[in-house]
């Protein structure tokens, strides 16, 4: 009789056990939630630019960039290649993979206003910000369609 006692115990535990898994089955799926506003203003909102000294120490290149890529940016294709990802529109870097620049100003290292870099393709995607030996220009790769391209900015 004793060794009946913990069968039946177990017998009775189980089902009861499984009642709120049951109930938990049942709920509806969870939807897409958008997170309380103030959570949003702080993933929305702008980053810091960054900031690199000229060789010469008279001049600040400031980088802008988006916060967070698009949902369009991560779900575009890449090919996989020995850890490397590939944008295979354009055989650049795969959208999702780079954080990129969204514009370029120069400053003096003295103050002054900021003097945006004029002339870029509208919503350029801008990487590898690479100063001139002599301070005079900066070189940077612009992601386009076709490819990515070499441009320099004068200061």
């Amino acid at each position: 009789m004793r060794a009946a006692l913990p069968a039946l115990v177990l017998a009775a535990a189980v089902p009861a056990l499984m009642l709120p898994v049951a109930a938990v089955a049942q709920e509806a799926a969870p939807t897409y939630q958008q997170p309380p506003a103030p959570i949003a203003q702080i993933l929305d909102a702008k980053p810091n630019p960054g900031v690199s000294v000229s060789p010469d120490r008279k001049t600040l290149l400031l980088t802008d960039r988006s916060n967070l890529p698009s949902i369009a940016e991560l779900s575009e294709p890449m090919l996989r290649l020995a850890g490397y990802r590939i944008n295979p529109k354009n055989n650049g870097p795969a959208n999702s993979r780079v954080s990129w620049l969204t514009g370029l100003s120069f400053q003096s290292i003295d103050g002054g206003a900021a003097r945006p870099v004029t002339g870029l393709p509208a919503n350029a995607r801008l990487t590898n910000t690479s100063w001139a030996p002599d301070g005079k220009t900066v070189a940077f790769l612009v992601n386009v369609p076709s490819g990515l391209e070499l441009w320099v900015a004068d200061v």
